[in-house]
């Protein structure tokens, strides 16, 4: 209900300041491109009052239900009127990255490596252990064809034809980039 006023509210203030530039622009050019900037708006308000009168009347009803709308939530849920007029909800939302829900482990390159994050895209399965910008392990497989169900890869040393190139990069406390090594058969 609140969320209905405060939109049907706001509906009513645009419908009317509209409604006001297109009376501004009846009455002469230089008003209506004058009437798009606030200050000379209200110049033209009180010089033009006959004219601007019933548009100034329809924003007068649209701010009566916005803050009939805006008190009923702040008396429901005041932190989300405060996030609403602090304007959160234009900022996108920071996820946080996905941890697995399955248990993997393994050695990579001598160390123990349990990935934190994993996605497919594209055809691309990647298994990433630490959340820096470069991972501190990594595991990157390019299957040969699209995969539409669940995933399952065996590869042996003596298989031989189309297969998923291996991908292994980590990164040693002493440097700044990290090694990789790419796997083209099995």
């Amino acid at each position: 209900m609140d969320a209905l006023l405060i939109i049907g509210g706001l509906v009513l203030v645009l419908a009317g300041l509209v409604w006001l530039v297109m009376r501004a622009f009846a009455t002469s050019l230089l008003w209506g491109w004058g009437s798009l900037i606030p200050p000379i708006t209200l110049f033209y308000i009180m010089r033009h009052w006959a004219r601007a009168r019933s548009a100034v009347a329809l924003v007068g009803l649209g701010v009566i239900p916005l803050v009939v709308g805006m008190t009923l939530l702040a008396s429901k849920d005041a932190e989300r009127l405060a996030a609403i007029i602090r304007l959160d909800w234009l900022r996108p939302e920071v996820q946080a990255p996905a941890e697995l829900a399955i248990e993997l482990g393994g050695e990579l390159n001598g160390q123990p490596f349990r990935p934190q994050q994993g996605e497919l895209i594209d055809g691309v399965l990647v298994l990433r252990e630490g959340l820096d910008f470069f991972a501190l392990r990594e595991l990157s497989i390019r299957l040969p064809q699209p995969i539409d169900g669940p995933v399952r890869v065996d590869v042996l040393p003596q298989d031989s034809g189309d297969l998923p190139e291996v991908e292994l990069s980590w990164l040693l406390p002493e440097q700044d980039l990290p090694e990789a090594r790419r796997l083209s058969r099995g």
